[in-house]
């Protein structure tokens, strides 16, 4: 009962036709037999993907990605929905590179100190900076892990990140007079 309430919030709040609420309500109905997850908290997982912005054939195909996420690290399927969410958007990603995407993510917790919650946060700073630089999702993720491991915040790395980059763009005079400096 409660899933077919999600699946009708859902369909209001973000507009979705029967035919992609139904898409969804499969894949959730799937996932919830491949993973731990009920089907409530799967339907609720795509909710989140849905309200986040995500196409519903994107919505369908994170999903399965999510809730493996989610199993795999422990964290809340809402943490792993927005995390997953916002490297889709930002790095303009789809359902067709999902399995890419928890690859990633699965590799940057199996090799770090980092939480997907702290992925989530660095990204939130640094996503639309790091595409912008056409750094990959991968390569982000990677410069995160690395410093992570050495003790440094997944929100401090993305801050400090975001001045480099944008001391590229429009270099400080101390920067410029220091760059200079290693030419001479």
């Amino acid at each position: 009962m409660e899933v077919a309430q999600t699946l009708k919030d859902m369909q209001a709040v973000t507009g979705a036709t029967d035919e992609e609420i139904s898409m969804i309500a499969e894949a959730a109905k799937k996932i919830s037999r491949e993973t731990p997850l009920a089907a409530t908290e799967v339907a609720k997982l795509g909710l989140q993907l849905l309200r986040a912005g995500l196409s519903a054939q994107d919505t369908a195909g994170a999903m399965e990605v999510a809730a493996k996420v989610a199993t795999v690290s422990g964290e809340d399927v809402k943490t792993v929905a927005n995390t997953i969410a916002t490297a889709m958007m930002a790095w303009k990603l789809s359902a067709a590179d999902s399995e890419r995407i928890g690859n990633t993510i699965a590799a940057a917790l199996n090799f770090s100190r980092l939480q997907v919650e702290d992925l989530g946060v660095a990204y939130n700073h640094m996503a639309g900076t790091a595409a912008s630089f056409n750094r990959s999702f991968e390569e982000t993720n990677a410069i995160l892990a690395v410093y992570s491991n050495v003790g440094v915040r997944a929100s401090t790395i993305a801050t400090g990140w975001v001045q480099l980059m944008s001391e590229f763009i429009a270099p400080s005079k101390k920067a410029t007079e220091y760059l200079s400096s290693l030419t001479d």
